[in-house]
């Protein structure tokens, strides 16, 4: 008999890469929408009154960390399916499944997050003054300090590699994680100037991104 049938070990990996951009899709608009629903009910209404804390330079280092983002979004829109080129198969399936896992936990933790702050949910870091204002520090927040900061490093970098791109991958994780920390160091300043007393003890106790095992 002539011919041959399909090849199983393709097929599968094929799907494995389906899935993991169909995984990376769903968390990021989930993530988004999230991120956008608990900021809008947060400002409704507008502040109710000066700010206990207002930091200056916040757009700057927003914009880093945006810009940080932008240019791994970039590199892996012009490089995908390196993995796939270069990679062997176990390795690529492996990247598809981290890739997968590292998308839908970053979702999870920052809808986790988001909802956890609800009131004092703020994009330009600066702290409420009025009743509702709160120095969150349950559910993720009694993990690490910028749960969603983290939460955007797995986004960002599941979404590199679910689409194949090592160099999307790479520039995650050289260009983000300094504009995540110069940006937290500035919240952290207006946190530390709100609560006064509460602050440092949550801070030594609690580290900036990556939970203690």
């Amino acid at each position: 008999m002539g011919g041959s049938g399909p090849d199983i070990g393709a097929l599968l990996l094929e799907s494995a890469w389906i899935s993991a951009r169909v995984a990376a899709i769903v968390a990021l608009v989930a993530a988004f929408a999230a991120v956008v629903v608990v900021h809008a009910r947060a400002h409704r209404g507008g502040g109710g009154g000066p700010p206990r804390a207002r930091p200056g330079g916040s757009g700057v280092r927003f914009a880093a960390m945006a810009a940080a983002l932008a240019g791994a979004a970039t590199a892996t829109a012009l490089t995908p399916g390196q993995a796939a080129a270069w990679l062997p198969a176990p390795v690529q399936a492996a990247a598809a499944a981290m890739a997968a896992l590292a998308c839908l936990s970053g979702a999870m933790i920052a809808i986790w997050a988001a909802v956890t702050l609800g009131a004092n949910f703020a994009v330009n870091a600066t702290v409420r003054g009025d009743e509702r204002a709160a120095l969150v520090t349950g559910g993720p927040f009694a993990l690490v300090r910028h749960p969603l900061y983290a939460a955007l490093a797995l986004l960002a970098a599941g979404a590199a590699l679910a689409w194949g791109s090592l160099l999307g991958f790479a520039v995650v994780l050289v260009a983000y994680p300094p504009t995540a920390r110069w940006r937290a160091a500035l919240e952290e300043e207006a946190l530390a100037a709100a609560w006064p007393a509460e602050w440092p003890a949550y801070a030594a106790r609690t580290p900036r991104f990556v939970p203690r095992i």
